[in-house]
């Protein structure tokens, strides 16, 4: 545990160390590199203009990210509040017949404040995380003296038992960002689309229908860092159902204040928050990379072309990568084959040049992957 400010200023000093390792050998770990490369892909994609460097950037994510879910989490919650400032609407804490709210949070910052506030405050509430087998424990180690009461998402009775909750007085406390898959588009009608930062993201819908179906108000809240030892909470007003207003019209006007509160930070903070890594996962189809998948490629093309929608090419200091934009996945290519994509992207060769210059597997693979890509050209004879 880590309870006197000396311990987390070593913490934190080791893990920028680490981090700063981590930058100077990227290349050794193709998974960590996987990741970078992701990265760098929502940060051209969300917002191109910051100033930071690709590579900065990434390594400002990780140290952020490992602060909030490693050492923060080690933290002795009077150590912890000690960095905390609270502005915005806090009149629920003095309310004096308490009613349930639901606190609606994103893995943003140092989301481990908030419900250290709420529990200094007195707030009684349970955590809706991720999947069956997370403990209260492996929330915050404190929890095992403190318990803290768990809801999982994936359980097939969790809005039955969320509805249980807050019919007893119990707050609960939810992390709105937390779709940890890839969302099909079979399954996309089930969420909101809200917008951020000029993107439509899909949304959970559950969370704001039930406080709709209950009338208990949504508060949301940002918890961001400010300084090296500095944390600011915001809390927003609560958002209170009504019952006049449709359940549908509810839902979206109130995730997207949820995540029109996350956008005002995200644009001067993006590092601070957890998801750019999967953040592909939560676009709705028509703002995907590839959202059709490609093109369907003509039957009988007459030249090939290296497929710059779906795939980049990033030369690093020792390799060339091949970055997926659809999978997310990355890999090494040789040097002759990136001289020869690039070629391909301004000057696409006949079908039977390629043919006779490529080995028939390398070719062959290249066509599945759909990192080359067929077209008809009237210049074929």
């Amino acid at each position: 545990m880590i309870t006197t400010i000396e311990e987390y200023r070593q913490a934190t000093a080791a893990l920028r160390q680490s981090v700063q390792e981590l930058g100077e050998n990227l290349e050794d770990n193709i998974v960590q590199m996987t990741e970078f490369l992701r990265y760098r892909a929502a940060k051209h994609q969300f917002f191109p203009a910051h100033p930071v460097d690709d590579l900065r950037f990434f390594l400002d994510a990780q140290y952020n990210n490992q602060l909030s879910a490693q050492l923060e989490h080690q933290m002795a919650r009077p150590l912890l509040l000690s960095q905390a400032t609270v502005d915005g609407d806090t009149a629920f804490v003095v309310q004096k017949n308490r009613e349930p709210f639901i606190f609606c949070t994103f893995h943003f910052g140092s989301y481990q404040m908030v419900g250290a506030l709420l529990r200094h405050y007195g707030i009684d509430f349970s955590v809706l995380t991720l999947r069956q087998g997370v403990t209260s424990e492996m929330l915050h180690h404190a929890a095992a003296a403190d318990p803290l009461d768990v809801l999982h998402a994936d359980s097939p009775s969790v809005l039955l038992e969320m509805h249980s909750t807050l019919q007893a007085g119990k707050s609960i406390m939810v992390f709105i960002d937390g779709n940890p898959e890839v969302i099909n588009e079979a399954d996309s009608a089930a969420y909101a689309r809200v917008n951020l930062l000029g993107h439509t993201l899909l949304a959970k819908k559950g969370v704001t229908s039930l406080a709709h179906v209950t009338g208990v108000p949504i508060v949301p809240i940002i918890s961001y860092r400010t300084g090296p030892e500095q944390t600011r909470v915001v809390f927003g007003t609560p958002i209170r159902p009504d019952r006049a207003v449709p359940r549908a019209t509810y839902v979206q006007q109130t995730l997207q204040a949820c995540y029109g509160q996350l956008e005002e930070y995200l644009a001067t903070r993006p590092e601070q928050w957890l998801y750019w890594r999967m953040i592909h996962n939560y676009l709705d189809e028509s703002s995907r990379y590839l959202g059709t998948k490609g093109q369907p490629a003509p039957e009988f093309p007459t030249h090939y072309t290296f497929n710059q929608e779906r795939y980049e090419l990033f030369a690093a200091k020792k390799h060339t990568y091949l970055y997926d934009r659809y999978t997310q996945d990355a890999f090494t290519i040789s040097a002759n084959l990136r001289a020869y994509l690039n070629h391909l992207i301004n000057a696409p060769e006949k079908v039977t040049t390629v043919v006779a210059r490529i080995n028939a597997n390398l070719l062959q693979d290249l066509l599945d992957k759909q990192i080359l890509q067929g077209i008809c050209r009237e210049d074929a004879s």
